[in-house]
């Protein structure tokens, strides 16, 4: 706290000087010089008090006044105890402006040249600060650049420990590999040497399941946390894996039939087949809209075509989802299916071949409805009863007999049920010990049973004796007629 003399106009002359706490990395505030710009103010103050004041020796001690102050601003700034300093820059600035205006209040030139020296030193005084502050800035700069200069040679050694880091991984790896293809190659030596070897490569050939290597049986030497142990175990992946590839190798070759899309029900099984076959092998889009304008026809083909784009990826999902909209619609494939049995031929009764095809169909119709909406036509009492309309009267009977008794127990009729009676029926008529119970003689009429007559030309010269004694076979006739 410090107290300086009132004068008439000014503000109290108690100024309070609340410095805030020194930071703990930061150099000590200028205390010193603070201390000695205070001195000097006193020294002014005092000759201030005087009646007349001596302003020569004012002005002189105010010039030495200015320069301690340069000096603490300088030393503050240096240190970056800018907010220390602020509170002592105001009283500062205050008292700089009352002697300056003290200096100023003199009569005559020597007042004038008073004023003007006093306003030079303001100048001075304020260039100085503005100079400190660069400098200040500028030390500050070199500061940050030298830290972003560390961090780079950090970033640059880190960056070089990850290189080694990945160099010795990789180093590893190929040794790893090493020592399984060591593995594996003397495995293989020790199988084809022996008996064994022989007895596993024909039951490789019959279809049988075979092991290149015998498992591993972990023991004191043998935990998951040895490297050999951890060797053995890839390399035993690695062997089964030959075998599986060599089992899928001697499978016949699978064909996907092409698809011109005449028949909309075929759709869905070449889509599952192309997914199966083509799609899940390839990695490529564009290899993918290849095989699919291969194994297309007609206007599927066309609509494949269609699709160009530069953008593989988006050409092969234009394609898959034109395809969908024509050939994938459930109410078109269900008409189609519709169309197909009403179109559907009668079959008679004990017809097992035409039984059976119809049969096949219907389990056909069936599987495409497990994956489709409740409301598909296809599921509909009426279109149903159509389908029954074809059977034979007595598959007809048991129809109404076992719907009758699901609605009893208050249980939904649905297209399965139907696929289940035609199924059951061509079960019953194909069993091998007694299945045919048909009468052959109902089925097969005899030649033998029907009148037969006689064209021949007659020999007789008289036409009137050619009855006189009929044949036995035209007396019979003749007899039956009347």
């Amino acid at each position: 706290m410090l107290r300086t003399p009132t004068h008439e106009g000014e503000p109290g002359a108690l100024i309070v000087v609340n410095p805030k706490p020194i930071e703990v990395n930061k150099p000590e505030a200028p205390s010193g010089k603070l201390g000695a710009v205070t001195k000097k103010r006193h020294e002014i103050e005092q000759l201030l008090a005087l009646d007349p004041p001596p302003y020569e020796e004012i002005q002189k001690l105010f010039s030495s006044y200015l320069t301690k102050v340069e000096l603490l601003y300088e030393a503050a700034l240096d240190g970056n105890h800018g907010n220390w300093l602020e509170p002592h820059k105001v009283a500062i600035d205050n008292f700089r402006e009352r002697v300056e205006f003290a200096l100023s209040s003199r009569r005559g030139a020597a007042s004038r040249a008073a004023s003007s020296a006093g306003s030079s030193s303001s100048s001075i005084s304020s260039a100085r600060f503005k100079l400190a502050q660069k400098k200040a800035k500028i030390a500050a700069e070199k500061v940050l650049l030298e830290k972003s200069a560390l961090l780079d040679q950090e970033e640059i050694k880190l960056k070089m420990e990850q290189m080694k880091l990945e160099r010795e991984r990789k180093l590893a790896a190929v040794e790893s590999a090493e020592l399984e293809n060591k593995i594996i190659e003397e495995e293989l030596n020790l199988l084809e040497a022996g008996d064994s070897a022989r007895s596993r490569a024909s039951s490789y050939s019959a279809g049988a399941p075979a092991r290149l290597v015998p498992p591993i049986k972990t023991n004191s030497s043998n935990t998951p946390s040895d490297p050999l142990f951890q060797v053995l175990v890839h390399q035993n992946e690695i062997s089964q894996r030959l075998v599986e590839n060599q089992e899928q190798s001697s499978l016949p070759k699978r064909d996907l039939r092409k698809f011109d899309g005449s028949d909309i029900t075929d759709y869905k099984v070449f889509k599952q087949s192309f997914t199966r076959i083509i799609s899940s092998k390839c990695s490529s889009a564009s290899d993918k809209l290849a095989y699919l304008e291969q194994y297309t026809a007609g206007h599927a083909q066309n609509l494949v075509r269609s699709c160009v784009s530069s953008d593989a990826d988006v050409a092969f999902r234009e394609a898959s989802l034109l395809l969908d909209k024509e050939y994938g619609n459930e109410f078109k494939v269900a008409t189609a299916y519709l169309n197909k049995l009403t179109n559907w031929s009668a079959i008679k009764q004990e017809d097992v071949a035409a039984l059976q095809d119809l049969h096949l169909f219907l389990l056909k119709c069936n599987s495409y409805l497990e994956n489709s909406s409740p409301g598909n036509p296809i599921n509909s009492p009426g279109e149903i009863m159509k389908i029954i309309m074809k059977l034979p009267f007595k598959m007809r009977e048991k129809w109404r007999l076992k719907t009758y008794q699901m609605m009893e127990r208050e249980e939904m009729v649905g297209f399965h049920h139907l696929v289940k009676l035609v199924g059951d029926e061509v079960g019953l008529l194909k069993q091998p010990l007694f299945g045919a119970i048909a009468d052959p003689k109902r089925d097969s009429k005899s030649i033998t049973d029907k009148p037969k007559r006689n064209y021949a030309t007659s020999t007789i010269k008289d036409p009137s004796l050619a009855f006189e004694h009929p044949p036995p076979r035209m007396l019979q006739e003749t007899q039956s007629s009347d």
